[in-house]
């Protein structure tokens, strides 16, 4: 982290040398930045940066969006060697910083949410709509409380769609949230979270843990659990990973599997 700058770096050291990638970066400098990458199933490594100009104009006003994805061939020793890199750029319009913010698109459907009373570090309530033909139907709202709202996702899993939802304190931390939305009918839930794995934990350990998060979702897609411990024998970290499972009465649930602990 350097100023409004935060990187996280893949950093691959052999015998006389060292390779550096990001895997994810963001900050500002006349404008902001932001840059994803995600190792794909062929064999590829791609990093997406997104530029958008100097956005603090008025709503109506139009802004420049940059984009470069770079694509690299990446061998299982995480040897990479550049393939092509292609850019573009795309006109927009600023919108209303708050309302009508598009995040994706579901069976011609137009999905968007709603913040009200927002700031851009605490959210009101939040209402995710979808609209089609000009007629606009709320799916649920989110309480927002203390928090602010980081992103909404649409994610493809076992053949359905659900949307992942993060937000985050001015703190630091974040939580995480999926809901469920049926493709036809637009019916949607959110989905409960069963950690009753944690009672499998040694109770000291347990009743010490001091930092956690839950239903991170990983670069290759897994959803994990991971926490920090402090008792009078040391520190540790807890870790484990979700599974998507139906319950008894056919709703969709995300459960906490095996965990593993161990000592820092």
């Amino acid at each position: 982290m350097n100023g409004d700058h935060i990187e996280k770096v893949l950093r691959v050291e052999r015998k006389n040398s060292f390779t550096e990638h990001v895997l994810c970066m963001s900050g500002w400098a006349a404008g902001d930045y932001k840059m994803n990458s995600q190792f794909a199933n062929n064999g590829r490594f791609i990093e997406t940066l997104v530029t958008k100009e100097n956005t603090d104009i008025e709503p109506g006003s139009p802004y420049r969006v940059d984009s470069v994805i770079t694509v690299y061939a990446c061998t299982p020793a995480l040897k990479f060697t550049l393939l092509r890199a292609d850019s573009f750029t795309l006109y927009r319009t600023m919108p209303d910083p708050f309302y009508n913010i598009i995040f994706g698109n579901l069976n011609g459907y137009e999905l968007t949410y709603d913040c009200s009373e927002c700031t851009q570090s605490l959210s009101g309530n939040i209402t995710v709509n979808a609209t089609k033909d000009g007629t606009k139907q709320m799916l649920f709202e989110i309480t927002m409380a203390s928090d602010y709202l980081s992103d909404i996702t649409i994610l493809p899993l076992i053949g359905e769609k659900f949307l992942y939802v993060e937000t985050g304190h001015t703190s630091g931390n974040s939580e995480y949230y999926l809901y469920h939305i049926d493709s036809l009918t637009l019916a949607s839930y959110m989905l409960q979270v069963d950690n009753s794995a944690l009672e499998t934990v040694p109770k000291n350990i347990r009743n010490n843990i001091f930092k956690s998060v839950s239903m991170v979702r990983s670069l290759d897609g897994e959803f994990f659990y991971e926490s920090h411990y402090s008792t009078d024998n040391g520190e540790g970290n807890i870790y484990g990973t979700y599974e998507l499972m139906r319950n008894s009465s056919g709703k969709y649930i995300i459960r906490l599997g095996k965990l593993e602990w161990e000592r820092d």
